[in-house]
Parts: C-alpha cells; structure tokens; sequence
C-alpha cells in the first residue's frame, strides 16, 4: 500500500516534474517508494499516530521528488534495487534491513525525526 498519492504528489512537488508524468507512472514510482520507506524503517509505526502517517506519506514524497529530478533507470538485483542515484541495498552487516542510505537524506530526516529510524551501526546521526 502506497503512503501517498499522486494528488499528495501533486500538492507537494514542482509542476515541471509532473508534465510529463501519466498517473500510472505516479502510482508505480509511489507504490515503489513506499515498499523501499517500509523496508528501512525500523520503529513500526502506529496507524493511529498522525504525527507517524505523516512522516512515511512525506519520505515517499520526498523520495518520489528525488527520482523525478534526478531520473529513473531502474535496475533489480537480488540485494536490492537502483532507481537514478538512489541505491537501496540490504545486507548481513544491518540484518536484512536496508541501510539509511537507501533514500534520499531528506527522506531519512523525515523518518529518524518521527522515531521510525535509527541510524545505521557505525553511522553518524
């Protein structure tokens, strides 16, 4: 289940990224920012918490802005997927979780403020 959707999409992010968007393609590139903001996140959030609802629809929207500007060209690997410059990859070293640089920086800050993240072993807050 997406945590945005393209009217949030819409609300949120410069028109000139939209024109050459279609619906379906918003849809898709929301669907896969949200699977890729569950499978860091490492606090289940609470569905009665707006506060939490919030942080996960704004880190799909963010995430969703950076592969607008920067562009896709989507490749899937087995340990993880490359969308433009975002890498998501999953590895022994965080137990299967993504690392927090599997999403933009504006989009972690969103989750690590909301309490849904913690920082990677070894990493700077």
């Amino acid at each position: 289940m997406a945590h945005a959707t393209p009217a949030d999409l819409a609300a949120y992010v410069d028109p000139d990224l939209l024109a050459d968007q279609t619906t379906a393609n918003l849809t898709r590139l929301l669907g896969r920012a949200s699977a890729a903001v569950d499978d860091l996140i490492t606090e289940e959030p609470e569905p009665s918490v707006l506060a939490d609802l919030d942080a996960l629809r704004r880190a799909t929207l963010l995430t969703v802005e950076h592969v607008l500007t920067v562009g896709e060209a989507a490749t899937v690997t087995g340990g993880g997927i490359s969308i433009g410059h975002v890498s998501i990859t999953a590895d022994a070293t965080t137990g299967g979780r993504m690392s927090n640089s599997a999403l933009p920086d504006s989009a972690v800050r969103v989750l690590r403020a909301a309490g849904l993240i913690q920082p990677a072993i070894g990493s700077a807050w």
